[in-house]
């Protein structure tokens, strides 16, 4: 009778052991996934600083080209200027040449 005993209380043990291994795989599982969660917010994180600091950058780049666009310009006028303005300081010389 007593082996008998024995014999039920491991199983019982043994039981109760895969009970408890399934209730940690299930934590582990939840843990796992959890896990998996806070990665896939990370990375979702990130692809949005990405897509943020490459919009702000290709903004930054659009209002670098108008800047230099306007620069250009500028110079283009500036030389036009200067340009007309020899041709007028010319101009008046041969006047003055003439009138001499």
């Amino acid at each position: 009778m007593q082996e008998g005993k024995q014999q039920h209380q491991r199983q019982e043990d043994e039981q109760g052991d895969e009970q408890e291994d399934e209730q940690e795989n299930e934590q582990e599982d939840e843990q796992g996934d959890e896990q998996e969660d806070e990665q896939e917010d990370e990375q979702e994180d990130e692809q949005d600083h990405k897509q943020e600091r490459e919009s702000e950058q290709r903004q930054h780049e659009q209002e670098q080209q108008e800047q230099d666009e306007e620069q250009e310009q500028d110079d283009e006028q500036e030389n036009e200027q200067k340009e007309e303005s020899k041709q007028h300081q010319m101009r008046q010389q041969h006047q003055q040449h003439y009138v001499h």
